[in-house]
């Protein structure tokens, strides 16, 4: 006898005993049987039927989400510090923040048609009739998008993953504008392809938009190949103002329409473009400050081609780290609405993006340099006043260009009205100084530093990295809530010219010659 005719037979005994016991008096006994019995059946053909009804198909996850976490994962690390931010186009986030490059000069938000901004009063919140960021896509596939922002390199990494035959095709993308060179923002884009076929990218770079009075050139500069590049040279009103005008000229290298990839291979590409602008002026005066503009960009232009992309990479990621020499870390906390690292090293990050690293720039001479480290040395009466860990309106989002542009702009005239006037001009390192001062309320008054942060507002455990006292002197402060809620402050010396004491409030007990 077959197992498939036992099991036929098996079924009708089975059925014939419910029968018996449907047509009885329904104990609970037999009761029991049955539950059991259904039970028992459920679990010897269930899987079968399941398998069945869904006619075997398997369940499929979209393979573009596990090629754009492998890009993303390198990046990881940093974020658990707070020193990235990560956006997954398949998990919307409430908190992440607003992918954004700048140096101070000029500033694009890495998403679809984002424009390149100027300074305006006290933020990048000028546009320009220009969209610079190149767009990359591949016809005849599903695609995901990921992207990381590196906080403490200043370049925002943009992937794009293309599922195609079983295979992801992933493009990674960097989009920094230079941090010693201000007058250039640069993208580079890698395409691997892990297919036996070539496969040809789609690439597309919008350029000007919606201002017919902006004159376009196509030139070329020759070199060991022929590159193209545009030369835009136009005008934008002053936002306030009846007849003054900004001048620009833009000079960017064309990009290709497409770029063809052969089978198990890879290609990269860099792209440059240079910005110069003029100061405010009267419409009627334009003329001549065009030409000199263009003149410019195209001679910026010619040596941004001439330069090696990683060497340009190198300079603008060391410049980077140099300004997060000095910075601030605070204990976490899971209160509902508390301020963190994340949001704190991300509000450093856009308000130093919005202002230039004058120390760091090539362009900066000497003299001036002279000026800037004065300012830096002496950063007296900064600052004067509350800490600003708890003002909730220097803590706004930072999910749009309107949020971080007024994020900017108010820290900014805050740390202005609060004696820090002389550390903004020196630029981004002043500018961080202030900042992480403002933190803890430390007032620089008659040559001593005071920590004037109240102790009733002493919750959590701060530290206060590298803060300039002048004379080549740094120090290291840490502030540490113990087990009885009391807070213990130390100190140390990063570096030093001379001999540093520091005491309680109001000096009741004797100095303490601080240490390296």
């Amino acid at each position: 006898m077959s197992w498939k005719v036992f099991q036929i037979m098996e079924m009708q005994e089975i059925s014939r005993k419910l029968k018996r016991v449907l047509d009885g008096y329904m104990s609970s006994r037999r009761a029991f049987l049955i539950v059991t019995i259904v039970l028992g059946f459920l679990l010897y053909f269930g899987p079968s039927m399941f398998r069945w009804l869904r006619q075997k198909t398997p369940i499929m996850i979209d393979p573009n989400i596990g090629c754009v976490a492998t890009l993303l994962d390198p990046f990881s690390l940093e974020a658990s510090r707070f020193d990235a931010s990560i956006r997954k186009s398949y998990e919307p986030s409430d908190n992440s923040f607003l992918p954004y490059t700048g140096n101070g000069k000029l500033g694009l938000s890495v998403e679809e048609n984002s424009h390149l901004y100027i300074m305006s009063k006290r933020s990048l919140s000028l546009p320009l009739p220009f969209q610079p960021l190149i767009h990359v896509s591949l016809p005849g596939t599903s695609s995901q998008e990921g992207v990381a922002v590196s906080f403490t390199t200043g370049i925002v990494h943009h992937f794009y993953c293309f599922s195609q035959k079983r295979k992801t095709i992933g493009v990674s993308q960097q989009v920094y504008a230079h941090r010693t060179i201000p007058a250039i923002l640069l993208q580079s884009i890698k395409v691997n392809n892990p297919l036996s076929d070539d496969i040809t990218v789609v690439l597309k770079q919008i350029g000007v938009v919606g201002d017919p009075d902006v004159h376009t050139q196509l030139k070329t500069v020759q070199g060991n190949e022929a590159t193209e590049y545009y030369l835009h040279i136009g005008k934008v009103a002053v936002p306030d103002s009846e007849n003054l005008v900004i001048v620009f000229a833009i000079a960017a290298v064309k990009v290709p329409d497409s770029v063809t990839v052969t089978g198990r291979g890879s290609q990269s590409l860099h792209f440059g473009l240079v910005l110069h602008h003029s100061h405010p002026m009267p419409s009627g005066e334009v003329g001549h400050i065009s030409k000199e503009l263009g003149t410019l960009a195209e001679e910026d232009i010619k040596k941004v081609l001439a330069a090696q992309p990683v060497a340009l990479r190198k300079s603008h990621v060391q410049a980077w780290k140099q300004l997060w020499n000095t910075g601030f870390g605070i204990s976490y906390s899971r209160a509902q609405g508390t301020l963190n690292g994340d949001k704190i090293n991300a509000t450093l990050y856009y308000v130093l993006s919005q202002t230039r690293a004058l120390t760091l720039e090539l362009t900066t001479t000497s003299s001036h340099l002279q000026e800037l480290e004065s300012w830096l040395s002496y950063p007296d009466m900064c600052y004067r006043g509350h800490h600003t860990l708890q003002a909730s309106t220097l803590w706004s989002e930072l999910k749009t260009e309107k949020e971080v542009n007024n994020v900017v702009a108010l820290w900014l005239l805050t740390l202005d009205k609060q004696g820090c006037h002389n550390l903004l001009l020196s630029g981004s390192e002043g500018v961080m100084q202030a900042m992480v001062l403002s933190f803890g309320a430390f007032k620089f008054n008659n040559h001593h530093l005071e920590f004037a942060t109240h102790p009733k507002d002493l919750h959590r455990d701060y530290f206060f990295r590298r803060l300039s006292y002048g004379n080549s002197t740094h120090l290291n402060i840490s502030v540490v809530v113990g087990e009885d809620n009391k807070a213990v402050i130390y100190i140390a010396l990063d570096r030093s010219d001379r001999d540093y004491y520091a005491c309680d409030g109001g000096c009741l007990d004797p100095p303490i010659k601080l240490r390296l």
